[in-house]
């Protein structure tokens, strides 16, 4: 019988080898034959599903995975040694071999070839039937193509085929049952059912130290306590102090840290004792931190890794922790809600572009956001936002925006700078024009406005030349910032380069004065004719707070895309007190009549002093929501 058999599948063989034989198929052949022919529209499949159908998709890409997995481990491992059947090329004469396959000692029954692309068909054709038209002949050209190539025997294609179906239908079995036991541990609140989302983003997470590695390399303070992003943070060895169950603030960079501070003092106000330590994501948050809040304990803020996090709670072992504005962490958010620490996301705000974001994650990214203890948004909007996204009614609030109610602290110059713009303004009569926290590719854009605005003030005699202060964002690009302005041939001078006497004797052979300094920007919007705030002129950014020039009655001038501030630039355009560009010629438009036209300068600071203070109160309001997670707090 077996005989027999093996003289069929000899004579299959031949009929399949010899008797199909043709150019075209001398071709085709090989195609099917190579691992890339269905592993790479496999990639681009796996790719679209876990786009499309997300979550499902990953389920079924680990089924395909583990199906081919145990075929290939029981073919190779198993059968084929076991068995120890030569390959048509290696024992019979005249056998048509494509090309010179290399298996130069493994053996033939069953075809791994065949088990895996069978195994895949199957379990695609299982959760996606509308594909078997396709999966089904592919598989069968597969394996017709290794008898076709002289590699394999029929009988050894069946093998296989019958091997891939077998591990398909275990591995779809099991993960049914999986399946089923994972559903009954949701309904008793075992697990969430986000967990595998958790692992890949905590398996992805440490690509963020390819980030700050080269910051590291490059920037002296981002060296500096580098221990405390990995949770080792020593809150006693910032102030001399020891804090026992502080309240935790944790603000981005320097924007978030000024509402930290208005929401400190308000906190303080009602609850004199409440310990507080802040942490921040950035070397200049930390500065302006340590220098506006000095009896706070300020560190970095750990990477998300679940083993930092853990080490930085069990160091800190807040009451509770507050986000501000659009900082989410989904495995600190986690953590902290398996130990019992409720966390606070407050003036929180969402752009549209990151709520589609997190739309297309909403499994991932809603079970994050309602692992919060609370959200206070900044407006009706963006609490629809939230809500949209799966988060409970009761937890989301409104306070308003904080913006509105922190002091700004514009101060006097003193020093060297106040000699200066003293000349600039007083001495030498020029209108100083204020281009503050710009970014790449928006000083372009300043300096040629500022070109066209010099031109036509010399055409002028009775209007005065215009000065620009140029202020970067990011003090890391101050370098890049002045090869801008040497390639462009500006006359300027960094702010640093001021000292002493040298001041007034410098400031008719310069047009530019480049801001290097921190803290210094908000004094001088309060002596500029004209200020255009940055990170909105590019997209991607969102802009940066228009409410600080608002807040000394200047009126700011900033580009379209301002997903960071929608209401409140909507407000002032409204009011009159903010000015929207969107190229070259409306900056230069609006710029040259602010200098100009006084009564218009004029009317327009009021109109956004007139927004700030309609919009004060923001921050009463949220404190008032964020003290019941306080323990123990008590109102003064």
């Amino acid at each position: 019988m077996l005989d027999r058999l093996l003289e069929l599948d000899l004579s299959l063989f031949y009929l399949i080898n010899h008797g199909l034989k043709s150019p075209l198929l001398d071709k085709v052949m090989p195609y099917f034959s190579d691992f890339g022919f269905f592993i790479l529209p496999l990639v681009i499949f796996g790719v679209f599903a876990l786009y499309k159908w997300r979550l499902k998709a990953l389920w079924i890409m680990l089924i395909v995975g583990a199906a081919v997995g145990l075929a290939d481990t029981i073919s190779f491992y198993g059968l084929k040694s076991t068995i120890a059947r030569p390959r048509p090329y290696h024992i019979l004469e005249n056998v048509n071999v494509l090309k010179q396959w290399g298996y130069s000692s493994s053996f033939s029954f069953p075809s791994s070839h065949s088990a895996n692309i069978f195994a895949i068909a199957a379990v695609l054709g299982w959760f996606y039937p509308k594909t078997t038209f396709i999966l089904i002949p592919t598989a069968i050209m597969v394996a017709l193509s290794r008898v076709y190539g002289g590699v394999h025997y029929p009988l050894d294609t069946l093998g296989g085929a019958l091997l891939g179906m077998v591990c398909a239908g275990m591995a779809i079995s099991f993960s049914s049952a999986l399946k089923t036991k994972w559903e009954d541990m949701k309904i008793k609140g075992k697990v969430t059912g986000d967990e595998g989302y958790f692992i890949l983003y905590t398996l992805l997470a440490p690509l963020a130290l390819f980030y700050y590695i080269p910051k590291l390399i490059k920037e002296k303070e981002g060296r500096e306590n580098f221990r405390e992003r990995f949770g080792d943070i020593d809150i006693a060895s910032n102030i001399n102090v020891s804090l026992e169950k502080p309240l935790w603030l944790h603000a981005a960079s320097v924007g978030e840290v000024m509402v930290a501070k208005t929401l400190i003092e308000t906190i303080k106000e009602k609850t004199p004792d409440l310990p507080i330590f802040l942490t921040v994501n950035t070397p200049a948050g930390r500065s302006i931190a340590e220098k506006s809040l000095p009896d706070i304990p300020v560190a970095y803020f750990p990477f998300d890794f679940p083993w930092a996090v853990k080490r930085a709670l069990r160091r800190v072992s807040p009451m509770a922790v507050v986000f501000i504005e659009a900082e989410i962490w989904p495995n600190f958010i986690r953590i902290a809600k398996n130990l019992e620490i409720p966390t606070v996301l407050v003036n929180g705000r969402m752009s549209e572009s990151t709520h589609r974001s997190f739309k297309r994650l909403n499994s991932f990214a809603g079970g994050v956001l309602s692992r919060l203890s609370a959200i206070v948004s900044q407006s009706d909007g963006y609490r629809e936002r939230y809500l949209d996204l799966g988060c409970l009614p009761k937890n989301v609030f409104v306070s308003g925006n904080i913006k509105y109610d922190m002091v700004y602290e514009h101060g006097q110059l003193k020093g060297d700078i106040k000699k200066f713009i003293s000349n600039i303004k007083g001495n030498i009569k020029r209108k100083v024009f204020l281009a503050g926290s710009t970014r790449r590719g928006e000083e372009e854009i300043v300096l040629d406005a500022f070109s066209q605005l010099k031109e036509l003030c010399g055409k002028s005699t009775s209007q005065f030349p215009p000065f620009l202060i140029l202020a970067p964002r990011h003090l890391n690009r101050i370098e890049e910032v002045e090869s801008l302005l040497k390639r462009v041939g500006a006359k300027y001078i960094k702010r640093s380069d001021l000292a002493g006497g040298s001041a007034g004797a410098i400031t008719k052979d310069v047009d530019i004065l480049l801001l290097d300094t921190i803290g210094e920007l908000p004094m001088l919007m309060a002596v500029a004719d004209v200020v255009f705030i940055g990170g909105s002129l590019v997209k991607g950014i969102g802009g940066h707070n228009v409410l600080e020039p608002a807040a000394v009655r200047r009126a700011p001038i900033f580009g379209p895309y301002m997903d960071n501030f929608p209401e409140i630039s909507k407000d002032l355009i409204n009011a009159g007190g903010g000015f929207v560009v969107a190229s070259v010629d409306e900056m230069v438009e609006i710029a040259r009549k602010l200098m100009v036209d006084e009564n218009f300068a004029t009317k327009a600071g009021e109109g956004a002093y007139f927004v700030v203070e309609k919009n004060r109160g923001a921050t009463a309001k949220c404190v008032e929501i964020l003290l019941p997670f306080v323990d123990g707090a008590v109102e003064k």
